[in-house]
């Protein structure tokens, strides 16, 4: 039903209390899909055409070199440091890839620095090698279309069922994407769906592509592509397949926390991902309710680009990067800094629950349009809203936004504040309640 990943903060300050909500959008810049072009095999016409194709329209694709092929490791170099991504398609793009999992990952990270690393793999000829060494070493492994095998060629907003099954859609000669109006009706899709969409290329038609040749694409389709999401930047996210990757990881991992005086705010955003894969710290789109006109973020002290539209604070911040706070721009001194303190209290018959999850509740008898683990809402002055008595008053975390733990096995304490224990379950917190068993 909801659109945003929405983490509630509720905050007291200077005696009196007030809501703030701090929310991390489901893609970056609270877009509302996702798409991600891949490139395969290290022609030369990546670097020298699609490349640049990308830069003027301030867009970044992924492309996927064969260590064996020796593409221009200098041109993937010069795509890296402008930001494009660049990937594993194994050493020597055989039948399947098993056994160079670690070994492609490896030769190819010596050849091409870059901030993440390598952290994404595209199959040769989209045979799945070992799925356990590819999720050992990269964050997303990519197979061709989705249909192919039985899922969806379209992605949801938590990414594909398998992180090493991510699904891109062939195009081209010999694929079902032809056209400038084949690329954006695929974006348009992921935008209706809050979800994330792929591309497989290989070489251009009339381009020098090397080893490159088979379904070769018209790159006047891509840019025309691009010139589209251009236009409807508010609704789609053009970005790397590793970094569309990490920020759903990240954003389905994280937890924020705040305190509040009268002129500023003080947030932490942290996850406790684990592996040796990435640290995880591709910025997350965060934004925050404020009366406030003009306001100076900051992460550990360094200035954030932030800007305020339609009562809200919008900025971007790393996981694990230190405190995020919020001044009010306008102030001449600081407020006396108070105590973060978390409201527990379980909403009484005929009170708003909807309303500490950011959404105000029904005033009148509404018919219900939509049902979650929240409660049943409906639809009032073109907005969501709770339908009272409807929610989960067993759970405490539900007043917070979350789930609680399921019971059908022992939990393990992950993080603890001062609502209470937290777990993680589906890759998202849930609260440790008193019918769940430690383990």
């Amino acid at each position: 039903m909801k659109f945003i990943t929405v983490i509630t903060v509720a905050m007291f300050a200077a005696g009196s209390a007030y809501g703030q909500n701090a929310e991390i959008g489901t893609w970056a810049g609270f877009r509302k899909g996702a798409a991600s072009f891949t490139f395969d095999d290290g022609a030369p016409s990546h670097v020298s055409d699609a490349g640049p194709v990308f830069d003027k329209y301030g867009y970044k694709g992924t492309f996927n070199l064969v260590y064996n092929w020796n593409p221009n490791w200098s041109g993937f170099q010069s795509l890296a440091d402008n930001g494009h991504e660049i990937a594993s398609h194994s050493n020597s793009h055989g039948q399947n890839m098993s056994g160079e999992e670690a070994s492609s990952k490896t030769n190819i990270g010596g050849k091409i620095k870059q901030k993440y690393g390598i952290i994404t793999v595209a199959y040769p000829n989209c045979n799945v090698p070992n799925e356990r060494a590819v999720l050992q070493n990269y964050i997303v492994g990519r197979i061709c279309n989705g249909s192919w095998q039985g899922m969806s060629d379209i992605m949801g907003k938590n990414g594909p069922s398998n992180w090493a099954k991510a699904s891109a859609i062939m195009t081209g000669s010999e694929g079902q994407i032809k056209s400038t109006n084949d690329f954006t009706g695929q974006m348009q899709k992921a935008v209706q769906s809050n979800g994330w969409v792929a591309f497989l290329t290989h070489g251009f038609s009339g381009k020098n592509n090397g080893s490159a040749t088979y379904s070769p694409t018209d790159l006047g389709a891509i840019e025309g592509a691009l010139q589209w999401a251009k236009q409807n930047d508010k609704d789609i996210w053009v970005a790397p397949m590793g970094f569309v990757a990490m920020y759903i990881k990240e954003r389905n991992a994280a937890k924020i926390e705040g305190s509040s005086d009268s002129n500023s705010m003080t947030f932490e955003l942290k996850h406790n991902i684990a592996d040796s894969i990435s640290k995880y710290d591709y910025p997350l789109s965060i934004r925050v309710k404020t009366s406030w006109s003009k306001v100076e973020v900051t992460q550990n002290g360094a200035k954030l680009d932030s800007k305020i539209e339609s009562g809200y604070v919008y900025f971007d911040a790393v996981p694990n990067g230190g405190k995020i706070v919020v001044k009010n721009g306008n102030a001449t001194g600081t407020g006396n800094t108070t105590t973060r303190t978390t409201t527990k209290t379980i909403p009484s018959s005929g009170s708003c629950w909807a309303s500490s999850l950011g959404y105000k509740c029904c005033t009148s008898s509404t018919v219900v349009a939509y049902t979650d683990s929240n409660g049943q809402w409906g639809i009032q002055n073109d907005d969501w809203c709770g339908i009272p008595n409807t929610n989960n008053r067993n759970c405490w975390a539900r007043n917070l936004g979350y789930n609680c733990c399921s019971t059908q096995s022992c939990r393990n304490a992950q993080f603890s504040d001062t609502d209470g224990q937290w777990d993680i379950e589906n890759g998202e917190w849930c609260g440790i309640s008193t019918s769940n068993v430690l383990c």
